[in-house]
């Protein structure tokens, strides 16, 4: 049970990192206008700016390295949006396009009980069963928690050969989970990645009615 929660917990600090790009990504342009505006010179030095003459060539250059930084974040922001496509249609294969992990059915081997959980102080039983993918058979543990009832009675509830269903993931068939994992982190990658994509081309839009 804590391995699958930690696989689960990793895949969403991956969910979050992939988030905070996006952000940076988006809130850059607004953060340099920011610092922009608030070290700009004051009139009167602006005007002497103004009547200072700059020459032709370093024109050129500060407007090419500009396209250059312009077009290396849009290129950025759209390989990081088809890759995230990619991963996601990848993983989303992986359990045959389904919504959820996939399922097998498994059978308890016995149940015992544990200590109360330390915070909430609910009953607790450790679950000890066997499940089959393909030709292998695994064994996987579960505890179960719950409220306003001994441990005792809540290992009663599990008894040896009782069937359960057994989720998992194809690609790590020894981390089941005893509850339905939804595929919510495909999702968000799909919806990370068509938003860089449309934001990559609002950016190219842009610039083509520019010029």
């Amino acid at each position: 049970m804590a391995i699958t929660i930690v696989i689960v917990a990793l895949i969403g600090l991956v969910a979050l990192a992939v988030i905070g790009v996006i952000v940076f990504l988006e809130v850059r342009p607004l953060l340099e206008e920011m610092l922009r505006e608030a070290f700009r010179p004051s009139p009167g030095r602006t005007r002497a700016a103004r009547e200072m003459p700059i020459p032709l060539h370093m024109r050129a250059q500060l407007a090419k390295t500009r396209r250059r930084r312009d077009a290396s974040g849009v290129i950025a922001t759209l390989l990081m949006g088809m890759a995230l496509l990619a991963v996601g249609f990848w993983e989303w294969s992986n359990f045959s396009f389904r919504g959820e992990w996939l399922s097998t059915e498994g059978s308890i081997v016995e149940s015992q009980p544990e200590p109360p959980a330390p915070e909430s102080g609910n009953s607790r039983a450790l679950i000890r069963y066997t499940y089959r993918i393909g030709d292998d058979l695994f064994t996987g543990t579960w505890i179960d928690e719950a409220r306003q009832t001994t441990p005792g009675a809540l290992a009663v509830r599990y008894l040896p050969g009782q069937p359960l269903t057994v989720w998992y993931h194809p690609l790590l068939p020894t981390f089941p989970s005893l509850g339905r994992v939804t595929l919510w982190y495909v999702a968000l990658a799909f919806a990370a990645g068509v938003f860089l994509l449309l934001t990559s081309a609002v950016r190219l839009m842009r610039k083509v009615i520019i010029k």
